[in-house]
């Protein structure tokens, strides 16, 4: 017979994952909200040309970014650093402001991502007094609308390309971008990655359900327990939607366009 410690790591371990799944696909599909779409008129140019054009805007908007990569993958970075070195003080702060770009010419989609990362430390006397203290903090997700990034929106929708933030750094680089397409599944590897993410958040939500209702022991199978899961699955997809809608706007989606 299984120990009872084994048999419950072997239910929780599937549902975590199936929860962590089901949340970065969350994530994700609400990023895809905020793509943008070039005009239908507009043939998309070549990814050489659409990289010396937002080449050229960072030029003249940032002369001084670092800029690395190499093919379609770009970096664009800034950094900021402070440092006080004094008799009785050693501190310094700094931090570091990075866009990342992918450009997908089988889809013609422009990837873009920012991240930033920064830390510091204080040894030394803060009003006579000995102190400590360290700090240290990363973060990544679409970017913010900056005069920057809407630079590059633009000549991205100008281009006939589509711009698509997307959460990690990691989807912006050439071996991410191929890891991803290799795990996605052939029929969808030639459409948009919102339908990807679109179909495998709902689908993750619905397989951990099941999973929890039916491994999670005789307990979860009574009516009232089946009852409590439907209320708290209602709350979180209108929790969802309420933050999806706002992250479009709060469009007035019942109302249609007349002249169409």
């Amino acid at each position: 017979m299984m120990p009872p410690t084994l048999n419950l790591w072997l239910w929780l371990v599937p549902y975590v994952v199936l929860l962590l799944v089901m949340v970065y696909a969350m994530m994700e599909f609400t990023a895809s909200l905020l793509v943008k779409r070039p005009p239908n008129h507009r043939l998309p140019v070549p990814a050489v040309e659409l990289r010396a054009r937002i080449l050229a805007l960072e030029a003249k908007a940032s002369p001084d970014d670092q800029v690395t990569g190499s093919g379609n993958a770009l970096e664009f970075r800034w950094q900021e650093s402070t440092v006080s070195d004094e008799r009785f003080v050693k501190a310094k702060q700094s931090s570091a402001y990075r866009i990342h770009v992918l450009l997908d010419e089988g889809r013609h989609e422009l990837w873009i991502c920012e991240s930033s990362s920064s830390y510091v430390y204080f040894v030394g006397l803060y009003h006579w007094l000995p102190r400590v203290s360290a700090f240290a903090g990363y973060s990544a997700g679409p970017p913010g609308m900056t005069p920057n990034i809407q630079q590059i929106m633009t000549a991205t929708l100008t281009a006939g390309w589509t711009f698509r933030p997307v959460i990690l750094p990691f989807q912006t680089t050439e071996r991410g971008a191929q890891f991803l397409h290799r795990l996605t599944p052939t029929p969808l590897r030639r459409r948009s990655s919102t339908l990807l993410w679109g179909i495998l958040y709902p689908f993750s939500y619905c397989l951990a359900f099941i999973w929890l209702f039916a491994f999670g022991g005789a307990e979860m199978h009574s009516l009232h327990n089946f009852l409590v899961l439907l209320l708290i699955s209602a709350i979180w997809w209108g929790i969802w939607g309420f933050i999806a809608w706002g992250v479009c706007g709060f469009r007035p989606f019942w109302r249609r366009n007349r002249g169409r």
